[in-house]
């Protein structure tokens, strides 16, 4: 206990001196901010504060931008409306918001180049190819890294050449192209030497190892994550120090199965190397990395047959993830708060600055009009009534928005009982085994085994779902609605779920035109179809029945599924497709079920401005109608 509560100690410390450096710096330019009278140093200032913010406090940070943002479009400063851009082009990849990221480093984009500035234009497209590099869009990343490569090399901005080589490589990692992947790399390290750039030098060696590690060449690779261990270590990067003694350590442990003849050198050097790793993310408070340290040190401790120590490690790990971990967590909630507060000031300031500049309009148009009394009065009854409407629409939004809230607020209350359940059972069984796996025969141990198993599957389709449903939410789905021809998709729903459907003996029956089609999504349609026909299986009985037909007329398609299951009662078909209204059930054969999969489905087909309706009797079958219409829309 005494050396966990150093540990929080350490990070209280850590965290409160950092927050105090950074505040420094920042205090310094809110005075400098407040003191200037001149636009253009005004709008330097709000971005630096930005900048300042972009790793601790993005939220923050883009408060300052957006407002950096108006002002520059209020004088016309290309130069502040560029920068802002880019800026909260940074601050939004960070929180990743990928979309939002991306229209901000276009918009930057194309005021540097209305500007003729050549390195922030090469600036802009390395950011938007490390942006398309995280959606995985491998080939626009490629461009975009491309393009900013050939103007640092006519300009001969060797550190962002360097820069944008790591990001070509990076590239044809991620593909699996690793002789290319180390070329690049080669390159870009002889880069960063002739730019003195220690820390791409360091980065670009790490990445090599990294290769070599995935291509089971453990000596070369040992021997790049030392190079990258030397640079880190003379610019004092204690984050990445560590972390390249974790991948050496992990790299040991891997080796250790390969060289047989070494394997307990290799065992102990893993396990000096995971010591030293422990050492510096203690010391820069990362306290995640820790643990995956001592994971990383028990299975080395296991391995030598050291079990009483790989035990103490691992009760290390439950320690630190009960205690310090739990306060990382708390204190990123309260900055969260703060971030929130301050959005909600800043907004507020927003909103009155809006008033007065709306006030100022009104007196400027009754100077205009005083000659007239008639008209005078007539403006007077306009602005009354207008004012009346706007205020009972803003009563309707209000108690609209309060509705949906607490729609919401049940919904999580649902999904946090039905990720409990799941959860349950996998600690259970998880600590059966690892208390009694000892005293466990094999079919005892593969039963638990697979009940774990289920349960994570169980875990994992809740939270595709959920973040599937979240992604809706935020409109970060896109939807490119084509002609897609319905029973080449509806063949390729069926076909993944014939076992599922021949393990409880049930049939399914297609009944569709061939040359039918249907305007939708290629992969939204498959995901609604896919869904409804999961839930017939699941909610018929063994030998039942499950149909799947169309029909269309001029304006739609209609698609249908039938099942003769359990059906539904009343209540059920009443609630079915609301979100804060718990209607889940489990299957004929206590299949889970979140209900969430439905209220996807009802926004997807929504979003195509279609529709879906259920007919049900409980006991008899239920049938599930969705339709699409053939008209282009928006």
């Amino acid at each position: 206990m005494k050396k966990l509560v150093l540990i929080i100690v350490i990070l209280i410390a850590n965290h409160l001196f950092a927050q105090n450096e950074e505040t420094k710096i920042i205090d310094s330019l809110k005075v400098e901010l407040k003191n200037t009278k001149i636009d253009t140093v005004k709008i330097n200032i709000l971005n630096e504060i930005c900048r300042n913010y972009f790793y601790d406090n993005p939220l923050i940070g883009m408060g300052y931008s957006e407002i950096a943002l108006n002002l520059s479009t209020k004088i016309n400063w290309k130069k502040g409306i560029a920068v802002a851009y880019n800026h909260l082009g940074i601050c939004n990849e960070i929180i990743k918001k990928t979309e939002k990221s991306i229209y901000c480093f276009k918009n930057s984009l194309v005021n540097y180049k209305e500007l003729k500035d050549q390195d922030n234009i090469a600036d802009n497209y390395n950011q938007l190819g490390k942006v398309y590099l995280i959606l995985k869009n491998y080939s626009q990343a490629l461009v975009y890294f491309n393009s900013a490569y050939k103007i640092n090399i006519k300009t001969n901005n060797v550190l962002q050449t360097a820069n944008d080589l790591t990001g070509i490589a990076d590239i044809n990692f991620k593909l699996g192209n690793y002789q290319k992947a180390l070329n690049y790399y080669v390159t870009a390290h002889q880069k960063y030497k002739e730019a003195i750039n220690i820390f791409g030098m360091a980065l670009t060696n790490f990445n090599m190892a990294e290769i070599y590690v995935l291509q089971k060449k453990y000596p070369m690779a040992l021997e790049y994550y030392n190079k990258a261990l030397e640079k880190f270590t003379e610019i004092k990067n204690d984050y990445h120090i560590g972390n390249t003694y974790l991948e050496i350590g992990k790299a040991n442990y891997k080796f250790s199965f390969e060289n047989k003849k070494e394997k307990t050198k290799n065992l102990n050097q893993a396990i000096i190397s995971l010591k030293e790793s422990i050492r510096f993310f203690t010391n820069c408070s990362k306290f995640d990395k820790v643990n995956e340290c001592n994971i990383e040190l028990s299975k080395t401790y296991e391995e030598i047959g050291d079990y009483k120590l790989a035990l103490d490690t691992y009760k290390e790990y439950v320690k630190i993830d009960k205690t310090a971990l739990t306060y990382e967590k708390e204190n990123r909630l309260a900055e969260l708060k703060t971030q929130r507060e301050f959005e909600t000031k800043n907004n507020q300031i927003v909103n009155q600055e809006l008033r007065i500049k709306s006030d100022q309009r009104k007196v400027l148009l009754l100077i205009t009009i005083t000659s007239s009394i008639a008209i005078l009065l007539a403006l007077f009854l306009w602005l009354y009534i207008s004012k009346r409407k706007t205020n009972r629409l803003l009563l309707d939004k209000n108690t609209e928005i309060s509705n949906i809230n607490k729609q919401k607020d049940k919904f999580f209350s649902i999904i946090a009982h039905d990720l409990r359940g799941p959860f349950n059972g996998f600690l259970g069984l998880s600590e059966l085994l690892a208390n009694e796996i000892d005293d466990m025969d094999k079919d005892e141990i593969q039963f638990a085994a697979t009940n774990i198993k289920e349960s994570a599957n169980n875990l994992y389709n809740l939270l595709e779902n959920l973040l599937e449903w979240s992604r809706m939410e935020q409109g970060l789905i896109t939807i490119s609605p084509k002609e897609n021809n319905l029973g080449k998709i509806v063949d390729e729903c069926v076909t993944p779920l014939t076992e599922n459907a021949a393990k409880k003996e049930i049939s399914i029956e297609t009944n569709i035109d061939p040359n039918l089609t249907v305007f939708a999504d290629y992969h939204i349609l498959q995901s609604v179809i896919r869904n409804n026909l999961s839930n017939a299986l699941k909610f018929t009985p063994r030998n039942g029945n499950v149909k799947i037909q169309a029909k269309e007329d001029l304006e739609s398609t209609t698609i249908s599924i039938t099942d003769n299951g359990i059906g539904m009662n009343a209540n059920m078909l009443e609630n079915i497709f609301k979100i804060g209204v718990k209607t889940n059930r489990k299957g004929t054969e206590d299949e889970p079920s979140s209900g969430l999969g439905l209220i996807l489905c009802k926004e997807f087909i929504e979003k195509h401005n279609g529709e879906i309706w259920v007919e049900s009797e409980e006991g008899k079958g239920t049938v599930f109608h969705f339709s699409f219409p053939k008209i282009q829309y928006n």
